[in-house]
């Protein structure tokens, strides 16, 4: 019965803090100025908050095959999500290079 309080205690805690690094990215976005500053939040939002998110739901659901679900999910995102934004980041530096140098 324990494990039971334990598990859900460690799934509402990841939960909140995957709430938390939303919720700092979001504000993030809107004071960042570049838009490689913003890139990079969304990136933050893209691994660590929905990592975090996703993992706290996976131990709210307990021991169970439905719990592999959004672990696979998180893990599959945290490995697509940042090369991804570091190729959009790559060129839109290429396309500003070109247009500075088109001018």
């Amino acid at each position: 019965m324990i494990l039971f309080y334990i598990t859900n205690f460690i799934g509402y805690v990841l939960i909140f803090l995957g709430l938390c690094t939303c919720g700092i990215s979001i504000i993030g976005l809107f004071r960042f100025k570049t838009v490689l500053e913003r890139q990079h939040v969304l990136g933050l939002i893209d691994t660590l908050g929905a990592f975090f998110i996703l993992i706290g739901l996976a131990f709210l659901s307990g021991y169970k095959l439905v719990s592999a679900k959004p672990v696979l999910l998180g893990f599959l995102m945290a490995i697509i999500s940042a090369p991804s934004c570091y190729l959009m980041m790559k060129i839109i530096n290429i396309t500003s290079k070109l247009k500075k140098e088109n001018r």
